[in-house]
């Protein structure tokens, strides 16, 4: 199978706190991806590397096989970051809204978003089961409803890979279950390669194909 991603010898410390040592990880198109481990063990900080907003100090990260400052990140990497409480998406946006928001880099900061842009944004929602909900604001939504309204957000530029940091925090069982039933559809029915970043390892040994703990600075198979 085809690596998607490859994670060669980084390393990364903020001032002269080492974060990240000599870290290697293959990823294959296709694959589920879990990832675990304790609270500063690394795990934001290899999310902020994978999605570019950071760059190794030592080592390469490759897409495709390109670096990851040659890609267009926007559209080939969905992120999603761990769940926002209900006060800060207590603002005047529509579901519909809210996933059109992620289509900027196609619309431009002063233009208008056109049917086309109307209509990705509602098959993203299709996709998660959340297009009778369009019009409903997203502050009414349960915190289940709008991780899925979330995820819509994170695939409306149909991205290569997904990345999911915690993405059931604070949902209840049944909503839950069926994110991580939505993720596993998503990954068949389109080949999603996907990297969920949890403490719920009984979900992730259930439905990743490779379960990955990061213990400071190193990544360790499962």
């Amino acid at each position: 199978m085809q690596n998607i991603i490859e994670i060669e010898n980084v390393s990364f410390s903020y001032s002269d706190t080492p974060v990240l040592e000599n870290l290697n990880c293959n990823i294959q198109k296709g694959e589920i991806i879990g990832i675990i481990g304790s609270n500063g063990a690394g795990k934001t900080t290899l999310i902020k590397l994978m999605i570019g907003q950071l760059k190794p100090q030592k080592g390469s990260i490759k897409i495709f096989n390109f670096e990851m400052d040659k890609i267009c990140k926007f559209h080939n990497i969905g992120y999603l970051s761990q769940s926002q409480d209900k006060s800060k998406l207590n603002f005047p946006a529509t579901v519909l809204e809210v996933v059109m928001m992620n289509l900027y880099k196609q619309v431009g900061l002063f233009r208008f978003y056109k049917e086309e842009h109307r209509q990705k944004a509602i098959n993203a929602l299709s996709l998660v089961g959340m297009q009778n909900y369009q019009k409903r604001l997203i502050s009414e939504l349960s915190g289940g409803q709008r991780q899925r309204v979330m995820i819509a957000k994170s695939i409306v530029n149909n991205p290569h890979i997904l990345i999911l940091d915690e993405p059931t925090t604070g949902v209840d069982k049944q909503s839950c279950d069926l994110i991580y039933e939505l993720i596993k559809k998503l990954n068949q029915e389109f080949n999603l390669t996907v990297i969920i970043i949890s403490h719920d390892t009984k979900n992730l040994k259930k439905y990743c194909t490779n379960l990955y703990e990061l213990d400071y600075g190193r990544m360790n198979r499962l």
